[in-house]
């Protein structure tokens, strides 16, 4: 069997499964559903113990604008990127995501009553921070799940 990386494919259309798929999440404990276990087991354990084909457990991009829970809260992602890196002189007073990736950010001035957030589709065009932020947010950014390398976690 050929070896990527930590990774062990058993068949080439896997070895399109890179290892800078894997590597993006691993300080993020992220979960993987393997092939013949019930159960999700942490992505060390899927490739460390088990030849099994397993898939990374993620939520798709349109979760962005979906409650989600992270680091035992619930959160709308793109309202808390919103929060974490939207540069104003003035105070907002609420988020309203528009879409996955924009977010209407209401603000007290005397010139206008909101502003926006937006982050690009196109995840390298993002800051280094906020694609960091997405990652261990478990958001599938590079749409593996389309291609069959992960699992929606909406699904299970």
């Amino acid at each position: 069997m050929p070896v990527i990386g930590l990774f062990v494919a058993q068949n080439l259309d896997l070895m399109k499964f890179q290892l800078k798929h894997l590597s993006a999440y691993l300080p993020y404990e992220l979960m993987c559903k393997v092939e013949g276990y019930s159960k999700p087991l942490p992505m060390i354990s899927a490739y460390d113990d088990h030849q099994n084909e397993f898939k990374l457990i993620l939520h798709p991009i349109s979760d962005l604008k979906n409650k989600i829970e992270f680091e035992g809260k619930i959160i709308i992602p793109i309202i808390e990127l919103a929060k974490q890196f939207h540069k104003s002189e003035w105070i907002v007073t609420e988020y309203k995501a528009i879409s996955e990736y924009r977010v209407m950010c209401f603000v007290e001035n005397s010139k206008s009553r909101y502003m926006y957030f937006d982050i690009y589709p196109e995840i390298e065009k993002n800051s280094y921070e906020i694609v960091k932020k997405i990652q261990s947010m478990k958001i599938d950014y590079d749409d593996l799940i389309g291609k069959e390398n992960a699992v929606d976690i909406n699904s299970l």
